[in-house]
């Protein structure tokens, strides 16, 4: 009913007003849908704490780590095609990675159980735009693996990076491009795009803190 629906949206508002406060957040974003409908979707808080702009229901966040789940999806998607063996070492789709003291599997890349590092201060990592994937696993195909695949878990995204490797080679298109037309045009993921740095201006993005 209209007045459910109304007191929903009072109690969404006054949770996520608490939460900023408790939480100390420079602000937040919230939807909610149901049967293919948007409900609710409002900003809370501030995009920008310096310049007191409102977060807004077209305001961008960063998607961080949430970004792995994204490209599991896509990782589905091949499956799904029967574009990618998870089975098979990475090698298979990115042959000029470095063999490491074990072999590594695309299944265990997306499991956080590959025995990849995470981040390292020995990473080689520059204040730069890397233009491919290739470029960018330069950053830590050094590294030995922490462990023997598959028999402890820790958590990667030097691992997930390589992953994107091994779809795009597997797929022979760019990562990105993948994403963009079999997990977020289907769908509907209209505001959903790489984060650029200054190579790209995005209005709606919220400061960085």
């Amino acid at each position: 009913s209209a007045d459910g629906d109304n007191e929903a949206a009072k109690l969404t508002r006054e949770m996520a007003n608490e939460l900023l406060s408790i939480a100390n957040l420079p602000g937040l974003s919230i939807a909610i849908r149901k049967n293919n409908e948007i409900m609710f979707a409002e900003g809370f808080g501030y995009a920008d704490l310096e310049k007191r702009s409102p977060v807004t229901v077209n305001t961008q966040f960063r998607a961080a780590s949430t970004s792995k789940a994204i490209t599991v999806t896509g990782l589905a998607k091949m499956m799904q095609d029967g574009m990618i063996d998870v089975e098979a070492e990475v090698q298979k789709y990115v042959p000029h990675y470095p063999l490491k003291e074990y072999p590594i599997t695309i299944k265990q890349l997306a499991g956080n159980v590959s025995g990849m590092p995470h981040y390292l201060s020995s990473d080689n990592l520059e204040n730069r735009y890397y233009s491919t994937i290739k470029d960018a696993l330069g950053v830590f195909s050094h590294h030995k693996l922490l462990f023997k695949p598959q028999t402890k878990y820790s958590y990667s995204s030097a691992g997930f990076v390589l992953l994107s490797a091994a779809m795009e080679g597997a797929s022979g298109v760019n990562f990105i491009s993948y994403l963009q037309d079999k997990v977020f045009n289907p769908m509907g993921m209209k505001s959903t795009e790489p984060d650029m740095g200054k190579y790209k201006f995005m209005p709606n993005l919220t400061t960085y803190y």
